[in-house]
């Protein structure tokens, strides 16, 4: 890998996580998670973006599923709806 691609994959990751920490103090979330780093892939308007976008996956959704989390259940990894929380993100082009 050259030393340029690399700069900029580490400056891309960077500001990806960066981005997923805002919108977790944004939400008052206590830990990054992988709905919070898809925020930040998604606001990247990037490679991801896209793919999420053709998915049917807007920001209001992902806010929409970050927001059913109480602070309780978020740090235990579970739901709004009590179950362990577990990567499944076919409700995001509904």
């Amino acid at each position: 890998m050259s030393l340029k691609i690399e700069k900029r994959f580490k400056k891309a990751t960077k500001e990806a996580c960066d981005l997923a920490k805002d919108e977790a103090v944004l939400q008052k979330h206590p830990k990054v998670t992988s709905l919070h780093v898809l925020v930040g892939l998604f606001l990247q308007n990037g490679e991801a973006a896209k793919i999420l976008k053709s998915e049917g996956v807007t920001l209001e959704k992902l806010r929409r599923q970050l927001a059913k989390y109480n602070t309780k259940r978020f740090q235990r990894g579970f739901d709004a709806q009590g179950n362990q929380h577990r990567a499944s993100f076919t409700w995001l082009a509904a």
